[in-house]
């Protein structure tokens, strides 16, 4: 067990670094918070080691979770710095999953195509979602649903927040650690056909789905906005009663996601 007790120490300013977006990017690594988050955590790593965990921190009246030397102990005014959700609980530093470049694979250009791609080796079935979202809660929601309704990848584009935020770990329920992200570049520079939510769309229920599908969900308070006019969108709307202006992001994608995986379950 290693005691670290001062601002100044290495260590302690490289895990600082971490509360923020730029330096979980710049170092890869984040910090996992949450009792039930982190011992779930701790059994993965201690199954099959899909996880790299490279430290664990701890407070005087904390008990370890793994071995030394991955073990730290800090004063409680250092260890509430790192604690951002105030969780009262041991953290974990984990190394973040590597986030792969987004390359456009979906080629249908309408409600009712079953376009299949003819790049030599793209999966014909592949599911995925676009998510500009900048809350890390809403993201964090939606990457959950994703792992949920057996979506293939989440795409980030350079307007979403950092999946590894804490207030996004939580939401997503560690389904960051196991479901496929890619990194693409800003909304704006998106090509390709695609599936948006849009409240002047297709009712949902009306469509017809492709085996391919790339749903693209739009941004918070600017929607869809931002497409450059090479994106050829199929707008999707959700029937909400007219007394209600619009649904969360996250809410609405979710929505979609059930309805999507009722058709994709069928035809497998």
């Amino acid at each position: 067990m290693k005691i670290i007790s001062s601002k100044d120490n290495p260590q302690y300013k490289f895990w600082k670094r971490l509360t923020q977006s730029k330096g979980i990017n710049d170092l890869g690594y984040f910090i996992l918070s949450g009792e039930k988050l982190v011992q779930e955590a701790v059994h993965m790593y201690k199954q099959n080691h899909s996880i790299e965990i490279s430290a664990e921190i701890l407070t005087d009246d904390q008990h370890s979770h793994l071995s030394a030397p991955k073990c730290y102990r800090l004063p409680l005014s250092l260890f509430d710095s790192l604690d951002i959700l105030g969780t009262h609980s041991p953290l974990l530093i984990i190394k973040t999953p590597e986030l792969k470049r987004y390359q456009s694979t979906v080629t249908h250009t309408s409600q009712t195509s079953h376009a299949a791609s003819h790049e030599e080796g793209l999966n014909n079935n592949l599911f995925q979602v676009i998510a500009p979202l900048g809350d890390p809660k809403n993201l964090g929601a939606l990457i959950r649903s994703c792992a949920a309704f057996d979506v293939d990848q989440i795409v980030l584009t350079e307007e979403s927040a950092n999946p590894f935020l804490p207030n996004a770990i939580k939401a997503a329920s560690l389904a960051c650690l196991h479901l496929p992200m890619v990194q693409a570049g800003p909304l704006a520079e998106l090509e390709g056909s695609f599936f948006a939510l849009h409240q002047d769309g297709v009712p949902i229920d009306q469509i017809e789905w492709p085996n391919q599908i790339t749903l693209l969900v739009g941004q918070e308070g600017q929607g869809l906005k931002k497409l450059s006019s090479k994106a050829q969108v199929t707008p999707v709307k959700i029937p909400i009663k007219s007394n209600t202006e619009s649904l969360n992001a996250a809410v609405a994608a979710s929505i979609a996601l059930y309805e999507i995986s009722k058709t994709r379950n069928h035809k497998l």
